[in-house]
């Protein structure tokens, strides 16, 4: 950039330089040497100072013009930094927008295991107290069972008792009345039923078990 504005401005300056000249000579005409050279210097000076004056004026023109450039650049990049910015705010901003998104989807899907969780918990305790009540109530069962056993073996050996106890009452009796009629003393003898025998000879009854509720 800078040796294209340089090269301008000399092509500028000899452009002028050369307009200048063939203007004052086309001026000269027929005027006499001494007033022409008195014009010709005088025209000269007038033009080196127009030369100068333009060449100050392009030198000042040409600063602006880089100076504007240097400040074209600066805001250049003070513009493109601030896009960059803006640009990685933005780009942070939706990454911090994702992390909170798939957060709270992490937080509903911990609900949902949690809430999962305590239902499979209190159904595992519904059947654990289920399972008790059902072991409690076979253990039940089967302690009614064993007494409802006890208590028919126990009244098959009443039966049976009795049975061998009545046996054994009708025999004595069966004796006793021999012994009566053989003894001569069966007149005076005290009757005796085959059905009522004596309190002597029979066993006591054994009480029944209760059978448990």
């Amino acid at each position: 950039v800078a040796e294209a504005t340089a090269k301008t401005k000399g092509e500028n300056t000899k452009a002028k330089v050369a307009f200048l000249r063939k203007q004052i000579l086309e001026e000269l005409g027929d005027k006499p040497l001494e007033q022409a050279l008195a014009e010709a210097k005088h025209a000269l000076a007038t033009a080196d100072a127009t030369i100068a004056e333009a060449a100050a004026m392009d030198e000042a023109q040409s600063a602006q013009a880089g100076s504007v450039h240097k400040e074209f650049e600066l805001a250049r990049q003070r513009v493109t930094q601030a896009v960059d910015e803006e640009s990685a705010a933005t780009e942070r901003f939706f990454l911090a927008q994702e992390k909170r998104r798939q957060a709270m989807a992490n937080t509903e899907e911990q609900k949902r295991e949690l809430v999962e969780a305590q239902k499979k918990f209190a159904m595992l305790e519904v059947m654990s107290v289920n399972a008790r009540k059902m072991q409690l109530l076979e253990e039940r069962r089967e302690k009614a069972l064993q007494m409802s056993e006890d208590a028919k073996r126990e009244l098959l050996e009443q039966k049976h008792r009795e049975k061998d106890a009545l046996v054994a009452t009708r025999k004595a009796l069966s004796i006793a009345r021999q012994a009566a009629k053989g003894s001569g003393r069966g007149r005076g003898a005290k009757h005796v039923s085959d059905d009522s025998p004596p309190a002597a000879l029979m066993e006591p009854t054994p009480k029944k078990r209760a059978l448990p509720e």
